[in-house]
């Protein structure tokens, strides 16, 4: 970085930056939509700047006693009327990545599915969160870019996998998925849960713990059901989403 004194700017290269194109304005006291570029300044850290979560953490230890009237990333918004703002969000996205400190008590879900019977499992688990009252996404791996999937993760604390078996091992957009979640690590060391279905003898669970492994997850229970779920294996669902959601309360609480 670069630290202007005269006029107490800081020129902080890809730290304190985010996507978004600019709509004519540069500046964070002129821009009509601050909550759009602070959305994607989330998404920006989770792709960018997650993996380096500790070196960004030392950077704001140091600034602590510099004053700072404006910050100028090398993307993103300029920010003159609160710099204090972006050091702040990327303190605390900083800190969503570290296991030992809280995450909003929130669950995201992942779904793949081929023919529909996995989507009617997340269906029931998604009912059983809503029972207990959590905010819940849900998100399709086959429609949606990598990048807003690791943003949404980073920022909540549960996580739900649900994905089938494809010849023998998870499903690809699924897999696909999680390799980017594995290679971020900002999900290490976290409770998850998981279900998916499968047609022959299946497969697509070894496939997912040897993707996962460097992650050291907790499995807070698996559903692994056979080509559709019954209705008791609904209802079974339901309650493995409530069930979830009361673990993830009590580990935000």
């Amino acid at each position: 970085m670069t630290y202007e004194i005269t006029e107490q700017i800081l020129f902080s290269c890809d730290a304190f930056g985010s996507y978004g194109a600019l709509d004519g304005s540069i500046f964070d006291d002129e821009v009509e939509n601050k909550d759009f570029y602070i959305q994607e300044g989330q998404r920006y850290y989770a792709n960018i700047v997650s993996l380096f979560k500790k070196a960004v953490l030392n950077a704001i230890k140091k600034l602590a006693d510099v004053p700072v009237k404006i910050i100028a990333p090398s993307h993103g918004l300029i920010w003159r009327k609160n710099p204090g703002e972006i050091l702040n969000l990327y303190k605390q996205w900083s800190e969503y990545c570290i296991s030992k400190f809280p995450r909003p008590a929130g669950i995201v879900m992942l779904v793949g599915s081929m023919y529909g019977n996995t989507t009617e499992l997340a269906k029931a688990v998604a009912q059983g969160v809503a029972d207990e009252k959590l905010p819940l996404t849900i998100i399709d791996v086959l429609r949606t870019h990598p990048s807003h999937i690791l943003s949404e993760v980073m920022a909540q604390e549960g996580l739900i996998i649900g994905a089938p078996t494809y010849e023998g091992v998870l499903y690809p957009p699924m897999a696909h998925t999680l390799s980017e979640l594995a290679h971020k690590r900002f999900t290490s060391e976290r409770t998850v849960a998981r279900f998916g279905s499968y047609g022959w003898n299946g497969g697509g669970l070894r496939d997912f713990d040897s993707i996962t492994n460097c992650l050291r997850w907790e499995i807070f229970d698996t559903l692994e059901f056979c080509g559709g779920a019954s209705d008791d294996e609904l209802a079974a669902a339901r309650e493995f989403g409530a069930a979830y959601a009361r673990l993830i309360k009590e580990k935000s609480a």
